[in-house]
């Protein structure tokens, strides 16, 4: 069966529905209803990544600081790319509190920064808000200092918003759109332009490390395909991730999209949960591969788990392209954004604790807290402990930001098992030099506005408070 997958598979990238034969598997999984989305299994030439790389490099390299500015899958894979790298000028924002971005703001010189917001659609509303606000950091000569990865049919879409005049590259090495967020790395310019820039553009580095990646990947696909079959005749999508010391939290973070954005809610009969660690019952996810380079193995470990969704996808019938559910949450931001109702109640943390305990079912194995800020580790080891200690029969998660809508929003919607408590903090910082107060209130309000949308539309299972 792993030639008839892995043939069905590549038989279906870069065509139209029609052009695929109907016994294909992935003519109904691989597509976002018309559109192909499995681009990110396209083989490339250096030469055509290196071609690309080189039109914009001397304008890369007149900048000595780097802040990419994106959500989910757009930026996932960057911070953990960034994160392998010792003493690095790059960094990233994916969170409209004031905080990340006042700390950001004071690693670098403004003077000699690219800001290079990543997004799809060019209208991801938070990576929008926050490049705005980047944006009055350089007043009127803000255009020297924008790169905006996008697709090509966005172009004009960010024309519209405001960016008239500002640079702006394909994220697919091809110009296409054929990729969804989440699989875009190692496969685009999400990831190798930022790798390009921690190799201090040295293209015989980035040739080496590509070719031994693409070397790899006929022996990933197979071990890959294992796994899969292993695991999907089992009842749940129940994982957990082995440790690794190469695989970060901000890895973790990119692998828990990739699993509950292509996995969740798609079958009303599977329940699925991605952890990071041992839990019993549940099923490990590794990779093993012979000792390499550590951005080659962080591209082949990324390529291995995206097969697997693809295999253990076809294997279980589900359409892992398509996350038909987030819309669900924007809706609802819609409707308060309309009535201007983003109160939200104060709580301290002990009585949102008793509250929780009066709302949750015995259904519910899982309680994942979701911080709608910028926090600092002892808010979050502060927030685990408590809810550790009062839950000690349920599995606790913390996720921070309203990356979380990004990455586990879809499966949350029709997942059974889950409780929910959104926590706001009951204040935000206020001042950033450089940038006005009514754009920083502006980012406030669109993450209590996020925060209030989740809880509505998923009001049955969750809670919603400020905590003091």
């Amino acid at each position: 069966m792993v030639l008839n997958l892995e043939k069905y598979l590549f038989e279906a990238v870069g065509k139209n529905k029609e052009e695929i034969s109907k016994s294909n598997l992935y003519r109904d999984f691989g597509f976002d209803k018309d559109k192909n989305r499995l681009g990110w299994l396209k083989v490339y030439q250096f030469r055509d990544i290196k071609k690309i790389l080189e039109n914009i490099s001397n304008f890369l390299f007149k900048y000595k600081y780097f802040v990419f500015v994106g959500m989910g899958g757009s930026i996932n894979g960057v911070a953990f790319l960034i994160s392998l790298f010792r003493n690095s000028n790059l960094y990233t924002i994916n969170s409209l509190d004031p905080l990340a971005l006042k700390e950001v703001i004071s690693k670098i010189d403004v003077k000699d920064t690219l800001v290079i917001p990543i997004s799809k659609s060019g209208s991801t509303l938070e990576t929008q808000l926050v490049s705005f606000a980047l944006r009055e950091l350089f007043k009127e000569n803000y255009k020297e200092h924008f790169l905006w990865l996008s697709d090509p049919t966005a172009f004009g879409n960010l024309d519209n918003l405001g960016w008239k005049d500002v640079r702006k590259i394909p994220i697919q090495f091809d110009g296409l759109t054929d990729i969804g967020g989440r699989f875009s790395c190692p496969n685009t310019l999400i990831f190798f332009l930022p790798l390009f820039l921690l190799l201090k553009g040295d293209f015989n580095k980035l040739e080496k490390i590509y070719n031994k990646y693409i070397s790899l990947q006929d022996k990933i696909r197979k071990m890959a395909y294992n796994l899969s079959k292993k695991y999907s005749s089992k009842k749940n999508a129940y994982f957990y991730i082995k440790k690794d010391k190469n695989a970060n939290e901000r890895f973790l973070t990119w692998l828990i999209q990739l699993f509950q954005e292509s996995l969740g809610s798609k079958k009303k009969n599977l329940s699925l949960k991605t952890l990071y660690y041992y839990k019993e019952k549940f099923l490990p996810l590794g990779f093993n591969i012979d000792r390499t380079d550590k951005v080659v193995l962080t591209m082949a470990r990324m390529y291995f788990f995206e097969v697997f969704i693809a295999f253990y996808s076809a294997m279980r019938k589900i359409n892992f392209v398509t996350q038909d559910y987030v819309e669900e949450y924007k809706r609802k931001m819609r409707e308060i954004k309309e009535k201007n109702d983003i109160d939200i109640p104060k709580e301290k943390l002990l009585n949102i604790i008793c509250k929780t305990k009066d709302n949750i079912k015995l259904k519910h194995k899982f309680i994942e807290v979701v911080l709608y800020c910028h926090p600092d580790k002892k808010i979050l080891n502060r927030i685990s402990n408590i809810f550790n200690r009062e839950f000690k029969d349920r599995t606790i998660l913390i996720f921070t930001g309203s990356d979380w809508n990004h990455h586990s929003y879809q499966a949350a919607f029709l997942d059974k098992e889950t409780f929910y408590v959104f926590l706001l903090p009951s204040s935000y910082i206020s001042n950033i030099d450089g940038i006005c107060y009514e754009s920083i209130k502006r980012n406030i309000d669109t993450l209590k506005t996020i925060a209030k949308a989740s809880y509505i539309s998923l009001k049955e299972k969750s809670l919603l408070f400020s905590f003091l």
